[in-house]
């Protein structure tokens, strides 16, 4: 929500995750001290199907957004009938939720789609967080640090907008020495609205027939 709604925050976010997206990812050995490209290998075909629904850019990106907003990014391995995997699938990190074991840290995970949860094996994920110092299970990301602060600028922009649609405070003020008939009060708010209201009439001096 708050990446939709503070623009200086989209931008950063959105232009890290792009850049992310935009690199160019390669397999590489190391022999004898040498680095050595490898062309042929499973993990390439792997990471070259993510998804059959996203491209490997959008992939990056999308797992890019997560880490940078709540610090953590979630993979999900699909498997084929003889259980090697195929293909990464990026999920939301709000929709998973890891299940404790009381000897092996992990006992695994579940996925929540609405009212379906959805059981997955320790194997099946791949779970990428920056260390919450207030929970062992979960990432913590920057921006969560700066809610108080994004709260208060999301409010103050929405404060201004609507100052601006709804306020009618003009700069002087004329007072009239005898109380107004009713349709003559409904007249003279009218003007008021239409001499001051809105963004174009903001600050204009208030000008009244008597």
């Amino acid at each position: 929500a708050s990446m939709a709604s503070v623009g200086w925050l989209f931008s950063v976010v959105n232009r890290i995750a792009q850049s992310i997206a935009a690199t160019e990812w390669k397999l590489y050995t190391v022999r004898n001290g040498e680095k050595e490209e490898v062309d042929n290998h499973p993990a390439i075909e792997l990471w070259r199907n993510q998804d059959d629904f996203i491209t490997r850019e959008d992939f990056l990106e999308t797992s890019a957004q997560h880490m940078e907003l709540v610090g953590e990014m979630w993979w999900v391995l699909v498997r084929n009938g003889l259980g090697v995997p195929i293909g990464l699938q990026v999920v939301r990190p709000d929709r998973m939720k890891p299940i404790p074991h009381p000897t092996e840290y992990i006992a695994g995970y579940e996925y929540r789609i609405g009212s379906t949860t959805i059981q997955l094996e320790r194997d099946d994920v791949i779970f990428t967080r920056n260390p919450n110092p207030l929970d062992a299970y979960r990432g913590i990301g920057v921006v969560q640090s700066m809610m108080v602060d994004l709260g208060a600028e999301r409010l103050a922009a929405e404060w201004q907008n609507n100052f601006f649609k709804n306020s009618a405070m003009p700069t002087g003020i004329i007072e009239f020495d005898s109380t107004l008939q009713d349709s003559d009060f409904e007249r003279l708010a009218t003007r008021w609205r239409m001499q001051h209201q809105g963004v174009a009439n903001s600050n204009r001096v208030a000008i009244l027939e008597r």
